[in-house]
């Protein structure tokens, strides 16, 4: 019977660095919690933030009524 003769450490070093470690793992989660605070946060900002138009533009001479559709609603 043939056995392969192996170093059994350096083969469980080698396996061992190929898988991430449970801190780096969960660092990489921090990150990207983080990240997606950061982007809420932003976002919360531009929806609070004034608007930048401060007149409405829109000539009503100019429009076209036979396009203008108006939805009544009936409600209770």
């Amino acid at each position: 019977m043939l056995i392969n003769k192996v170093n059994l450490e350096k083969e469980l070093i080698s396996e061992r660095k190929k898988f991430k470690s449970q801190i780096a793992i969960l660092e990489e989660v921090k990150e990207i919690f983080e990240k997606n605070e950061l982007d809420r946060n932003k976002i919360k900002q531009a929806l609070q933030e004034k608007s930048s138009t401060k007149i409405n533009q829109l000539k009503f001479d100019l429009l076209e009524t036979d396009k203008i559709f108006l939805i009544v609603r009936n409600y209770p």
